[in-house]
């Protein structure tokens, strides 16, 4: 048992979902949070020594809420992304924080060969034909209609990945089953097997496609900018599933309506929900998800295992797991 806190200890939930079955059985007591700057809000968080955010990182976590939890403090964040909670602020206060990091790596290196494949070869245009009776249409010429769709194979193409984090990795291994070439860019990572390392600008010359995977920090917002966009060969694949600031996309569609990029996948954007006037939306050549890469069954179990094991830990005055705070 924590010996500097009172049982059961009290945990603080941000968000629609209920953590109180995930957390049976543990001694402690879950209570919703609301609003955390009203009266009632208030009151449950000085209560609190563990706070859960939500899943959606749509809450901000700062000085009000550090200041507000009992001591020692505890915020788990139950995914991956941090970038709405005030890491700077929680070290001075002493709070530690923590996330689900490599939870929803295979669900989200999954979606990036799903997006590779149905961008190169034009998946969501296929389908498309088959359902407006396109396909129909033409079955006079189905040889002539069939040569829109040609793609290439995944073993005849240059694939680039920047940044070779858990995700990367987990593409590469996905991609060198393909017998795909792979090359990728990370000034933290020098040497991956199977992997040519380059610098960003040279990788991005090099690869027939392109696939995102860093984290959104003050030096990756607009990692790839407007020149770094037109640097890509014509006719690249361009695929991101990391935060969608990584990517200018005001640049982005310019050069896709100029007829820069043979497809791009995209699972996450600046402004999210996408809005519906979006230009993206009437592209075509662009594959549009909603943020859903790394939502999968066993993803979201993997979610549950690392929250409860962290909460049980704290309770009973163990280290944590998976701390981003210093």
């Amino acid at each position: 048992m924590n010996p500097s806190v009172t049982t059961p200890m009290e945990v603080a939930t941000f968000g629609a979902f209920n953590w109180g079955p995930v957390l049976e059985g543990l001694d402690c007591t879950v209570s919703q949070v609301d609003d955390s700057t009203s009266a009632e809000g208030e009151e449950v968080l000085r209560r609190a020594s563990i706070l859960i955010g939500d899943k959606n990182r749509e809450i901000q976590i700062g000085l009000h809420e550090f200041g507000l939890l009992a001591r020692p403090a505890f915020v788990q964040q139950p995914c991956v992304g941090v970038d709405n909670v005030d890491l700077k602020v929680a070290a001075q206060l002493g709070v530690v924080v923590a996330n689900v990091r490599g939870a929803n790596v295979d669900a989200v290196a999954d979606w990036v060969l799903m997006a590779l494949l149905v961008a190169e070869r034009h998946g969501v245009d296929a389908d498309h034909a088959v359902r407006s009776g396109d396909w129909h249409a033409h079955s006079a010429d189905t040889g002539t209609f069939a040569k829109q769709f040609r793609g290439r194979d995944l073993a005849a193409l240059k694939v680039g990945i920047v940044g070779m984090g858990a995700i990367g990795r987990g593409v590469v291994k996905r991609l060198l089953g393909f017998g795909t070439s792979v090359g990728f860019s990370d000034p933290f990572v020098k040497v991956q097997e199977g992997c040519a390392a380059m610098e960003l600008d040279a990788l991005l010359s090099w690869a027939d496609a392109v696939t995102v995977h860093v984290p959104l920090e003050a030096a990756t917002f607009h990692l790839l900018d407007r020149d770094r966009l037109k640097s890509l060969r014509q006719g690249a694949v361009l695929v991101n599933s990391s935060r969608g600031s990584i990517i200018d996309q005001e640049a982005l569609v310019e050069l896709v309506d100029q007829g820069h990029f043979r497809s791009v996948a995209l699972d996450v954007y600046e402004e999210e929900p996408l809005p519906p006037a979006s230009p993206l939306m009437r592209m075509g050549n662009v594959y549009l998800s909603p943020h859903v890469a790394g939502e999968t069954h066993t993803a979201d179990n993997n979610i549950m295992t690392i929250v409860r094991a962290n909460c049980e830990k704290f309770i009973t005055g163990q280290q944590v797991t998976h701390v981003v705070t210093g």
